[in-house]
């Protein structure tokens, strides 16, 4: 079963981590918490960077991906005419499907 880290603000950035996707409140109690993503692989090492299909071009670590979808997000809120936000999702969070 995985698990996700998130971050309180509400503890000055206290982490913890959960088995669920939404962490409801922090262990103290706080709510104003954010969820903090892996770049680990599927393997469980951590990301050295390579090509990014989301991005189109190769991404040198995790910050590169956050800028690259940053600037995506840009492009994307000039071309609708309203603003748009590119997020990283983790790869375990997306559903299954049975076959």
């Amino acid at each position: 079963m995985p698990a996700y880290d998130f971050k309180c603000h509400g503890c000055s950035g206290l982490v913890f981590e959960t088995r669920t996707q939404e962490p409801g409140t922090c262990p103290v109690g706080h709510t104003d918490i954010e969820r903090l993503w892996d770049f680990r692989g599927l393997n469980g090492r951590a990301w050295e960077g390579g090509y990014s299909p989301t991005l189109g071009r190769y991404a040198s670590n995790p910050r590169a991906v956050g800028e690259g979808l940053k600037e995506a997000s840009e492009r994307t809120s000039e071309e609708l005419g309203m603003e748009h936000r590119y997020v990283p999702i983790d790869p375990r969070d997306l559903p299954t499907t049975d076959d």
